[in-house]
């Protein structure tokens, strides 16, 4: 059986594969969730993080695996993983319990099937509340070609007794493009991340933007996730009292009677050493494109057309060795 990863030492040496590779799976399946602002990541998405984390090291074959899927398979068998199968073409994977940066111990996590009903704003779901099984079900709000049994299950009994669920409602995507822009203006005492943060949420793909701007400033990641998970709980809580649910439903994770093993707790990141007040080198760069905008009359940033046209003549002028440095997200390759 083929390494996912040369060994460094001796105590690498001795590591099972596979053991690695589902410790290599977590860690893919938590930087995705935090990058997309919340949201499960595809297999196919997982797949690709996998092989960027291990240089191309990691082939589903040479652990014993037919394909990809029969990992992840193996990896829910192991309760390392979840897998949602009513998602509409790829599966989603997610933790078994909702993963956020580091947090205060007294803290508690917000259930992660309740989350992943709220935060997600996909078109054409029905997220209901099973109050007779005490669980989330998301299903396409119409029936599917092919839809798997259980999913159907989930749509007649909804029809036969509606008595027994309670429709969930997601927080759109303006509300949580305004929370966003709150959490901007707070920032004014850091002139830099304030200034792109706004520019980010100008443009045509605000969210996605915004979250982009934040992995390099991640002690601020960290801050705008406790401000969405503070939001997200009151919008949980209003929905609970309003659908008589306080006797029936908790909305937080409680925590575990024992830990994890070692090897399956996500490691944490050293901020002892970090100026909380700094911004990241990368966060200078990204400030250099950013000067380039202008404010329109409401004093909100706007990107200058000419943007997209000198970021293209630039890349046209780079050198092939510079170009494969460029970190371009997979899925811009393939749109139209």
């Amino acid at each position: 059986m083929t390494a996912v990863n040369e060994p460094q030492s001796g105590s690498a040496a001795e590591k099972d594969p596979l053991e690695t590779a589902l410790e290599v799976l977590v860690q893919a399946v938590a930087q995705l969730r935090v990058e997309s602002g919340g949201q499960s990541p595809t297999a196919s998405e997982v797949h690709l993080r996998i092989r960027s984390l291990t240089y191309g090291g990691f082939k589903a074959k040479n652990l014993g695996f037919k394909r990809f899927r029969d990992f992840l398979e193996h990896a829910k068998s192991e309760s390392l993983i979840i897998i949602d199968y009513a998602r509409v073409g790829d599966v989603s994977v997610s933790l078994p319990e909702d993963y956020s940066p580091p947090q205060a111990d007294s803290d508690l996590g917000i259930r992660s099937d309740l989350w992943r009903a709220v935060v997600d704003w996909s078109p054409g779901l029905l997220r209901l509340y099973d109050r007779t099984a005490g669980k989330v079900a998301v299903i396409p709000d119409s029936p599917a070609p092919l839809e798997p049994e259980r999913i159907s299950s989930v749509r007649k009994r909804h029809a036969d007794a509606p008595q027994d669920f309670v429709v969930i409602l997601p927080v759109e995507i303006g509300q949580q493009i305004r929370w966003m822009r709150d959490f901007a203006e707070s920032l004014v005492d850091v002139p830099q991340l304030h200034k792109l943060l706004l520019a980010a949420l100008d443009g045509d793909k605000p969210a996605k933007y915004f979250i982009f701007v934040l992995k390099d400033a991640p002690d601020y990641m960290e801050k705008w996730y406790g401000l969405l998970r503070q939001n997200v709980a009151l919008h949980l809580k209003e929905w609970v009292k309003a659908s008589d649910l306080k006797d029936e439903i908790d909305i937080y994770q409680r925590p575990r009677t024992s830990p994890l093993p070692a090897s399956k707790n996500l490691p944490r990141r050293n901020n002892n050493s970090r100026d909380k007040s700094a911004v990241p080198d990368s966060i200078q760069t990204l400030l250099r494109i950013a000067s380039t905008v202008t404010s329109d009359e409401t004093g909100h940033l706007r990107p200058r057309e000419d943007l997209r046209q000198k970021l293209h003549q630039a890349i046209d002028r780079m050198p092939i060795d510079e170009l494969r440095r460029i970190s371009i997200p997979v899925g811009y390759l393939f749109e139209d």
